[in-house]
C-alpha cells in the first residue's frame, strides 16, 4: 500500500507473531477462548490500518 520494503527485522517479527498465534491455537483451552484471540487479531489489524492511513495523509 505504501510501496515500502520490509526489512529483515520486520519480516522476522511477522513470522514470530504468526507462529505465536498458531502456537496459542494448539492449546485446547485457547481454542475455547477463540473470541479473545480474534479480538487480538482485530486490534492488530486496526493498528496496522491506522498506521497506513496516518502515513498516507501526512
Amino acid at each position: 500500500m505504501l510501496k515500502e520494503r520490509l526489512g529483515k527485522a520486520a519480516l522476522g517479527g511477522m513470522v514470530v507473531a504468526f507462529v505465536g498465534v498458531a502456537w496459542m491455537m494448539l492449546d485446547a483451552h485457547a481454542v475455547q477462548d477463540w473470541r479473545a484471540i480474534l479480538v487480538g487479531i482485530a486490534a492488530g489489524a486496526a493498528w496496522a490500518l491506522t498506521t497506513v492511513v496516518a502515513r498516507r495523509t501526512t
